[in-house]
């Protein structure tokens, strides 16, 4: 609501989240029941200059105190204190919420990260589709899996064109074995390939 009555010069979403702490302590007192989303952790994936996977934990609460885990166990104020982005070296699953003077304030959010070979690395796409692009350059190597809850992050090909995927290993290496994630959701045009070699 504040977009529709503020000035575009004056919009400022730093000072709107910082802001919002206060107006949920007001909603309270009205019994009102807003979502408290705006507690809860994000995760986000990069790159480091050492070529391995990141996860930085983020949250729109201004004064967030981030606990997390390596696992699915729910963060206690004894777990570790988010500090500076995760390096992973394997594939692993990260637990965290937002403490407030000693109480979990937000949900407690799961993510698993996938790490590989491939983790980071550049591809290209012969027939892209412009519905689903990822959402970011590295989708299909961010160490992100897939899930059907969200659509965003997934790639697609062209459709009913044969499509090439070809990532830049950078250098000759062994591959043990190789999998991939598919989704098929007819209500979404999005249907599983005839083939894959």
């Amino acid at each position: 609501a504040e977009v529709v009555w503020s000035p575009k010069e004056s919009r400022s979403w730093e000072s709107f989240r910082r802001r919002m702490p206060a107006d949920f302590d007001r909603y309270n007192q009205l019994n009102i029941q807003p979502s408290k989303a705006f507690y809860d952790v994000q995760f986000k994936t990069s790159i480091g200059t050492d070529k391995k996977l990141q996860v930085a934990l983020l949250c729109e609460d201004p004064t967030a105190q981030i606990h997390y885990t390596t696992g699915d166990a729910v963060p206690t104020l004894t777990d570790a204190l988010y500090a500076a982005p995760i390096t992973l070296d394997k594939s692993t699953t990260v637990t965290a919420a937002n403490f407030e003077a000693g109480k979990i304030k937000s949900k407690s959010i799961t993510k698993s990260f996938l790490v590989s070979k491939l983790t980071g690395l550049p591809y290209t796409i012969s027939f892209k589709n412009t519905w689903y692009d990822g959402a970011n350059k590295n989708a299909l190597t961010d160490g992100i899996p897939g899930n059907t809850k969200v659509y965003s992050q997934w790639v697609g090909l062209a459709k009913k064109a044969n499509g090439e995927i070809t990532v830049d290993m950078q250098s000759v290496q062994a591959i043990e074995r190789f999998s991939v994630g598919l989704l098929n959701a007819t209500a979404l045009c999005v249907l599983f390939p005839t083939e894959i070699k």
